[in-house]
């Protein structure tokens, strides 16, 4: 099907990653991975309880037990509460080394402790692998359990009939482990690049690489919800005579404009959120003072007419309005839009607040007061 194979194109294309994107998809990762890695430490924790509760010797081990399960408790929370992929990775890597420690503990009361090392190290390293987000951290995690389960033993095993046997259950649990590591990598990691692709696709305008509408919109009722000591103010920007420029120069010309106007206001605009509405049109808006706001406008009209965009003098007309109480996004962008009329009617090219009283307030033309 068509859907079908659109989306293997996207996923093929999500491989080819960046160092850039593969750090912000590890960080992704850690974050999006951390509920799996709690309750996998969880797990581990009531596991060894019970094996505890059923260790031969139980009643010699009171005081080490309540050592090793408060490490435990202590590892799991320092996972959760880790701020960056560091410092979760340490708490994951503290995790096991304390596991480790405490599955020895239990094992060294059986006659088979060999055996069982082997056979609960190889468990572990394997049922790990799909959770940790990087080989090197799975790698690292491994390496602790072997040492600290398995290679103790090393002496022991070199001199059995069986030493082939264990080896294997020694080095191929790490090798299936890193297999499946690299295997979950690589399919999140198109996963999380396609998707990436689709929130692109959903909220970047394809010609000019600013918002598109919808997330304009998005941002700007956030904004309008959220609580601040300045108003929110909108400016509504369209560019002076651009039927003329597509007409004479041709609809390539139009695009190659709107990109490069985008630029020069994403540039200027700051903190600002902009984005464009449809066809010649943008929208900026900010926390700011009517007069902070108006000196924005200024210098964005300024920017746009002093110098050429693609070979061509442009100049933007901009309707400005602030947020009074009680007031939606669509009652201030209205205004706004009423605005841009009067500055369209007072010759364009300038920056004119909305006004009730249908007068012009503190207009200014090409950054002249």
């Amino acid at each position: 099907m068509m859907k079908n194979q659109k989306i293997l194109e996207q996923e093929q294309q999500a491989i080819l990653l960046s160092p850039a994107d593969w750090l912000r998809y590890f960080t992704y990762a850690e974050q999006h991975t951390l509920g799996s890695s709690l309750c996998i430490q969880l797990m581990g924790t009531v596991s060894w309880c019970g094996a505890l509760l059923g260790a031969p010797q139980y009643n010699g081990y009171y005081a080490l037990s309540l050592v090793y399960l408060a490490g435990l408790v202590l590892t799991t929370w320092l996972t959760a509460k880790g701020t960056n992929i560091i410092s979760r990775t340490c708490g994951r890597i503290a995790y096991v080394m304390v596991l480790s420690e405490a599955l020895m503990f239990l094992l060294q009361s059986s006659p088979n402790q060999v055996i069982w090392s082997l056979a609960v190290g190889a468990v572990i390293v394997i049922a790990m692998s799909p959770l940790h987000s990087d080989p090197l951290s799975f790698m690292l995690c491994g390496v602790v359990i072997s040492g600290q389960l398995m290679l103790r033993y090393l002496n022991v095993i070199l001199s059995s009939s069986e030493a082939v046997w264990m080896l294997c259950l020694l080095v191929f649990p790490l090798v299936f482990g890193a297999m499946l590591n690299y295997l979950y990598l690589v399919e999140r990691a198109r996963g999380y690049m396609a998707n990436l692709r689709l929130v692109d696709l959903a909220y970047v305008d394809s010609l000019t690489r600013i918002n598109n509408r919808s997330a304009f919109l998005s941002e700007l009722h956030q904004a309008s919800t959220t609580s601040s000591n300045l108003p929110l103010c909108f400016m509504l920007l369209d560019v002076d005579n651009f039927k003329a420029i597509n007409d004479q120069h041709g609809h390539a010309m139009g695009d190659c404009t709107l990109h490069g106007i985008a630029q020069r206001i994403r540039a200027i605009a700051g903190a600002a959120c902009c984005g464009r509405l449809g066809g010649e049109e943008f929208g900026i808006f900010l926390h700011a003072t009517p007069g902070q706001a108006l000196q924005l406008a200024t210098v964005i009209n300024q920017a746009i007419a002093s110098q050429p965009i693609s070979g061509l003098s442009v100049s933007v007309s901009i309707g400005l309005a602030a947020s009074e109480p009680g007031m939606t996004p669509e009652q201030l962008m209205l205004q706004a839009d009423q605005a841009l009329y009067q500055a369209k009617q007072a010759g364009k090219n300038r920056s004119i607040f909305y006004c009730s009283t249908k007068k012009q307030k503190n207009g200014r033309r090409g950054g002249q007061s």
